[in-house]
């Protein structure tokens, strides 16, 4: 198999999932009733032609992965589960994306080739579409039917124009972005660090994104879990009080204090030896993203902010204090400091940094308790989280 079993568990998923999707489109009526009898059927639909391509296309990368190898509905929600349109509508892009971004696939060395597939298998689904207009007075997609004809043809060629786009996109994005072949697992299992770092005591914990990550793993798997009914009160302002305490904080800090620096001088904080080792993905997955999760889960959490703002304060600054005196011991005791920018500071200024550190993460956490409050409507802590 494939040394990267993660992707082979995906596409063993994506191929049963497709697959049974595939099945129960077959045995199973998901249109309503008066469209029943339609001429061709499910075969009228691109999401269908896409489930059977995705379905043959995870099969054989599957088979690909061994080395003895050479994506609410109306009238059609009584019919058409929401497991499989989110299946047919939804899952088909993630699932690519996965696919472009761990599979190692090499674009193609004649793009014009690839160009004249997506074209051409546009061009025919777009005639199928006005096959089926023509000689059944059905327009498979509704829109069309208000549409004039130039309008119509303009729709066909734009589909065609569209798929180029992201044809030409996945082309840009694995040459450009995706370099490297196959988080927290990738930072634990692959070396992100180069040869001449990679000796130097304490690994990958001297680095504040290393402890962010770990934070933010673990408040969203518990925050997966305190969303179930069967979860105590207590969990749920636990949950929220380290939320507004360290996740939002600690989050934050990373993505600016990161960016800030890049923009000034990247070498004082990601110098461009880095880029070899750690891969364009894993940076915007730990300094970017991680801001992104957080201020979704602000708006969108219904997180209630600590009554005694008092006890988030001492928590997040013993934390910013932890990790400062944590740098600087790596300093005394290894002659080495974790970011580069330090080294040029004098002492005042690196104490000044320290204590900047503490100042800017309870200026976050004071943010997030303003924003929780007066920007973010809340409901009920318990209440509206719950999944039923």
């Amino acid at each position: 198999m494939t040394s990267n079993k993660f992707l082979l568990i995906i596409r063993f998923a994506a191929f049963l999932l497709y697959g049974y999707s595939v099945f129960y489109r077959q045995k199973n009526e998901t249109l309503p009733p008066h469209l029943r009898n339609r001429p061709f059927g499910k075969w009228k639909f691109l999401t269908y032609w896409d489930l059977l391509l995705q379905f043959g296309f995870f099969g054989l990368a599957l088979i690909g992965s061994f080395r003895w190898t050479p994506k609410s509905f109306g009238p059609y929600d009584p019919y058409y589960p929401y497991w499989l349109h989110q299946t047919s509508h939804t899952l088909v892009a993630l699932l690519v994306l996965v696919e472009l971004i761990f599979a190692n696939r090499n674009p193609p060395s004649k793009q014009a080739h690839g160009l004249i597939m997506i074209n051409l298998f546009s061009y025919v689904y777009a005639l199928w579409v006005l096959y089926i207009a023509l000689t059944t007075d059905i327009w498979v997609y509704p829109v069309l039917q208000k549409l004039n004809w130039p309008l119509r043809i303009c729709f066909g060629v734009a589909l065609g124009l569209i798929n180029s786009l992201f044809y030409k996109m996945a082309i840009f994005c694995r040459q450009n972005f995706f370099k490297q072949t196959p988080n927290l697992y990738y930072i634990w299992t692959y070396e992100t660090l180069p040869p001449e770092v990679r000796g130097r005591p304490f690994g990958k914990w001297k680095y504040l994104t290393y402890w962010d990550l770990l934070l933010q793993l673990g408040f969203f798997g518990l925050a997966l879990i305190g969303s179930f009914r069967w979860t105590p009160k207590s969990f749920g302002r636990l949950l929220d009080f380290l939320f507004y305490s360290l996740v939002f904080p600690i989050a934050m800090i990373v993505t600016i204090s990161f960016w800030t620096l890049y923009s000034i001088d990247r070498e004082l904080v990601f110098p461009k030896a880095l880029d070899a080792y750690y891969p364009f993905w894993l940076n915007q997955t730990s300094h970017t993203l991680v801001a992104l999760l957080v201020l979704i889960e602000l708006i969108f959490g219904n997180r209630n902010p600590p009554s005694k703002q008092a006890h988030g304060l001492i928590i997040i600054n013993l934390f910013s204090y932890v990790y400062s005196f944590w740098v600087l011991y790596i300093a005394f005791t290894t002659n080495f400091w974790v970011y580069p920018f330090l080294e040029k500071l004098n002492w005042p200024l690196r104490i000044s940094f320290g204590v900047a550190l503490g100042l800017v993460n309870s200026l976050f956490y004071k943010m997030a308790i303003l924003c929780g409050r007066n920007l973010v409507k809340q409901t009920p802590n318990r209440k509206n989280k719950k999944i039923k």
